[in-house]
């Protein structure tokens, strides 16, 4: 069983952290069939730009070693998608 940790989705919509862990859930099997993994930990900056946020993700994948990516975006989901295919495409 994989620990999923994330710190930060308290200031989302409920309809965006729906859609932010079906996201990562789908990362999350693809990076169980690459590695022996513990935890992933997911933390989300949000900061105010003119009329929106700039998104700011930061990952951490503890395996067999500790994998991280970070990625930054207006939009939410580019942020999540960018930063955690950067972590499976280090497990290959």
């Amino acid at each position: 069983m994989v620990s999923l940790v994330l710190v930060g989705f308290n200031k989302l919509e409920a309809s965006e952290i729906k859609a932010s862990r079906e996201i990562i859930e789908r990362y999350l099997e693809k990076m169980k069939k690459k590695a022996d993994c513990k935890e992933l930990k997911i933390r989300l900056k949000m900061k105010k730009h003119s009329k929106s946020f700039i998104h700011e993700i930061e990952a951490k994948l503890y395996a067999e070693k500790i994998f991280n990516a970070k990625a930054i975006d207006r939009n939410l989901y580019k942020a999540l998608d960018s930063a955690l295919s950067k972590i499976v495409s280090e497990l290959k």
